[in-house]
């Protein structure tokens, strides 16, 4: 797969069954609280009952969770696009060199 058709195809939103199982907890976790601590920050700043509608907290919970599971899959492809361009990098500057040093 050259580096085109990872950018092209958003590889990084299609976790293969090694990356389900190797994801961390603890980012999910952290997503959930932060989109539950969202709600209720913006319930404090209107003013309003911190538990006023509770179906918002379930849903910034699951929408805090998603990011915070997809973020570790985003850092994996990019991880991997850089490393493929580091290394294609080393490739030709190898190439350049030996251009060189036959003239």
């Amino acid at each position: 797969m050259t580096l085109e058709d990872t950018w092209t195809t958003a590889a990084f939103m299609m976790p293969s069954s090694e990356e389900r199982q190797g994801t961390s907890c603890t980012s999910t976790l952290l997503g959930g609280i932060s989109g539950v601590g969202i709600v209720l920050f913006a319930n404090a700043l209107r003013k309003a009952p911190m538990m006023r509608a509770p179906w918002e907290h379930v849903i910034g919970a699951a929408v805090g969770s998603s990011i915070g599971a997809a973020y570790l899959r985003w850092e994996k492809f990019e991880t991997d696009g850089l490393n493929a361009m580091i290394t294609e990098y080393e490739e030709r500057a190898g190439a350049n060199q030996k251009l060189r040093a036959q003239n």
